[in-house]
């Protein structure tokens, strides 16, 4: 892993462990306010159950009284009382309740559809128990009290809140009750919002952490990336002054070769070949082989000089030292050539003429070596401020994964990428081979 990696990671792990604590613990507490919010949402409810019952209890208790004040006898004034309560039922499972302090057990009221006759333990096994809280609640003033009894339109033991208070005339207990299970839904429906609003929160604020963190890293892969730009900028820069640094070194020493060493050598031969003209057979014949060996040095120091740098590329330009490699190469290996320079009356800048002349010369050679060809087609075309450059032969071919490293394609390769351009190489066995280099004709300048 590199500097820079390890540096953002660095960056990035306290970052997410900071995000996630951050949403964990906002996540926690929106859970404690929402308990403590559905908590004061169902003692308000219940608060406002508990003064509806005191309410109606309160109504019933006014209906009472003128009857327990009648001069008619208790019997027939609290039959009277236990038809008053049994009528005022209120929605589909309020209903008022009595129990007289002689006989506990006996509900002297009944709800809708019931039997006021029967015993308590047959409405609810554990009645005798809430009976007996209920009584005492009324005993001392009156109060609330929640149980489980059974509700009448479905038959169901369900949670309930009543309300008891004592009638003193008759000692009778008695009261109301709401059932709670539309508050139990009303909370079971809140909470069940409240916990997808935090689970909505809790994953936007980790979608949010997320989205933060994708941000820093994309931004220091941008930074990363400019930076590397910025080095191959700076890279190509240098390449290009040491490709300048090269021409002008190999041009001098070109030119020194060919201008001083070699004319030299050409002038020593001429003076030995002026003395054996005039010498005897055998001194004649003393002179011949180092005549020979001073020939052969000098035809080494032309070639030199001609690698280091094409003298016909400043003597005749781009296009007549393409067409006399390509003409050399026809005349070595006698296969067929068809050559078409269109170079748009533009004259390239140097470094781009000799990369051109280069990748001729190599992929020439390549041909000349491997690809036992008969016929080369190329092409060199200035179109649009690119120079296309393209190479066919119809040579054996070769698999691009075995050979597409070799020294000579790199060479090509490198050299065409250093200005700026694209070098393409599409060949198979037995198919032949075709080169294309594209390069810019502005690249100098950018460089520059």
């Amino acid at each position: 892993m590199s500097l820079k990696s390890k540096i953002l990671l660095l960056t990035l792990l306290p970052m997410l462990l900071f995000s996630l604590s951050i949403t964990l613990f906002s996540r926690d507490q929106s859970n404690q306010l929402s308990q403590i919010e559905i908590q004061t949402i169902e003692e308000s409810l219940l608060r406002s159950r508990e003064r509806e019952l005191r309410h109606y209890t309160e109504i019933a208790r006014a209906l009472l009284l003128p009857l327990a004040k009648d001069s008619t006898p208790d019997s027939l004034s609290q039959q009277r009382a236990i038809y008053l309560l049994n009528s005022l039922s209120y929605g589909d499972d309020g209903y008022f309740f009595a129990y007289a302090e002689s006989d506990s057990k006996k509900l002297l009221t009944a709800p809708v559809n019931s039997d006021n006759n029967q015993q308590i333990d047959q409405i609810n096994p554990k009645a005798a128990d809430i009976i007996s809280r209920l009584m005492q609640l009324a005993k001392t003033g009156g109060g609330y009290h929640r149980y489980l009894w059974e509700k009448p339109s479905s038959l169901e033991i369900e949670d309930k809140l009543s309300y008891v208070e004592l009638f003193e005339p008759w000692g009778w207990t008695f009261g109301t009750g709401l059932y709670l299970d539309d508050v139990s839904r009303e909370l079971t429906k809140i909470r069940s919002v409240v916990k997808k609003n935090i689970r909505n929160t809790f994953f936007t604020m980790l979608a949010m952490s997320l989205a933060a963190m994708m941000v820093v890293f994309l931004l220091g892969l941008a930074v990363n990336l400019h930076e590397h730009h910025l080095a191959d900028k700076k890279l190509q820069r240098l390449a290009y002054k040491s490709i300048q640094f090269q021409i002008t070194e190999r041009r001098r020493f070109a030119r020194e070769l060919h201008d001083g060493i070699n004319q030299t050598m050409v002038s020593i031969r001429y003076q030995l070949e002026k003395i054996q003209s005039e010498a005897n057979q055998k001194q004649k014949n003393e002179i011949e082989k180092p005549l020979e060996r001073l020939t052969s040095v000098i035809r080494d120091v032309r070639k030199i000089s001609h690698d280091l740098r094409p003298i016909v590329l400043d003597d005749l330009g781009l296009a007549p030292a393409v067409k006399n490699l390509v003409e050399e190469f026809s005349e070595r290996t006698g296969a067929h050539t068809e050559l078409s320079i269109e170079l748009a009356g533009k004259k390239l800048y140097e470094e781009l003429e000799i990369t051109i002349y280069r990748v001729v010369q190599e992929a020439l050679g390549n041909i000349s070596n491997h690809a036992d060809a008969s016929h080369v087609k190329m092409s060199l075309i200035i179109q649009d401020d690119m120079a296309t450059l393209k190479l066919r032969d119809n040579g054996c071919g070769f698999t691009l994964e075995k050979k597409q490293n070799g020294i000579g394609l790199r060479n090509m390769k490198e050299r065409v990428e250093l200005l700026g351009g694209q070098f393409s190489l599409q060949s198979s066995p037995n198919a032949g081979t075709l080169i294309i280099a594209t390069l810019p004709l502005s690249l100098k300048d950018n460089i520059s």
